[in-house]
């Protein structure tokens, strides 16, 4: 248990982070293009 208690928290940070890596990845790359 002592190992899937950070296991457990670091899965649905990932989750997180990659959601928001993929909502924001062309959300900069289309705001990249705009200012240039």
């Amino acid at each position: 248990m002592a190992f899937q208690d950070p296991d457990t928290e670091v899965a649905p940070g990932l989750t997180c982070f990659n959601a928001a890596k993929g909502a924001l990845g062309p959300g900069v790359t289309e705001r990249k293009n705009s200012h240039s």
